[in-house]
């Protein structure tokens, strides 16, 4: 991460069976991230899998969820905001993301319905 970033980024892989190869690119990896990566693979508990999986939606496709300071989700998925905007989407929350894509007059009326669930 640059020293002048507002947030960090925690990578926590969600891998339900765990072969070799699976740890041997999980090492690797982690040892290449800037991102802070958990430490061992085995500290994601079976609860805490199924949490990411039912509340977060997560299904095989990396997601970027954002909590702030106080713990709250505030994205559940800021990656497409990441990947158009970079670190001029930060904050990345919802409102955030409306604004930019807004200014850009891009957005679909299903955007305007997902963010109003």
């Amino acid at each position: 991460m640059k020293m002048d970033s507002h947030y960090e980024i925690v990578w926590v892989p969600i891998v339900d069976n765990w072969d070799e190869d699976k740890l041997i690119l999980f090492e690797i990896l982690r040892n290449q991230m800037e991102w802070h990566p958990i430490g061992h693979h085995s500290v994601v508990s079976t609860v805490v899998r199924r949490y990411i999986k039912e509340k977060w939606n997560f299904n095989k496709k990396p997601i970027l969820v954002v909590i702030d300071k106080q713990g709250v989700v505030v994205h559940h998925d800021a990656t497409n905001m990441i990947c158009i905007w970079g670190n001029t989407a930060y904050p990345f929350t919802i409102n955030r993301e409306k604004l930019l894509f807004k200014r850009e007059g891009t957005f679909t009326s299903m955007e305007v319905k997902i963010w109003n669930q």
